[in-house]
């Protein structure tokens, strides 16, 4: 087991502002320095460190990226904020991607 490696996705600094995902800035790649499934209000979520701040990503991604948390490796991918979108119910869904850094924000996988 690669303890190194393990530890540089788990650990998070402290003191860093949570802030909502809407809150980051539109179209910008934020960098992300780690990711993991904590317990949240509402059940488990993704909470992403980021440079300066964590966010959590909308449960409705949740099972689809605990298998993939392994894979974010400290600056290998950056989140983009897109904006909302209605779905029709009283809230609008939050739109990103998760792209890997040096590539356009068109790239990556939307969510």
């Amino acid at each position: 087991m690669d303890v190194n490696f393990l530890n540089k996705v788990s650990f998070m600094k402290e003191n860093k502002q949570v802030v909502k995902l809407s809150d980051l800035p539109l179209n910008l790649p934020q960098k992300n320095f780690g990711a993991k499934i904590t317990k949240g209000r509402f059940g488990d979520a993704v909470l992403l460190e980021l440079e300066e701040s964590v966010t959590f990503l909308p449960q409705r991604v949740t099972e689809s990226y605990r298998p993939n948390l392994r894979h974010f490796i400290p600056e290998k991918y950056s989140i983009i904020f897109k904006g909302t979108v209605d779905v029709g119910k009283t809230n609008p869904a939050l739109s990103f991607l998760i792209v890997e850094n040096n590539q356009s924000s068109e790239g990556g996988q939307q969510t």
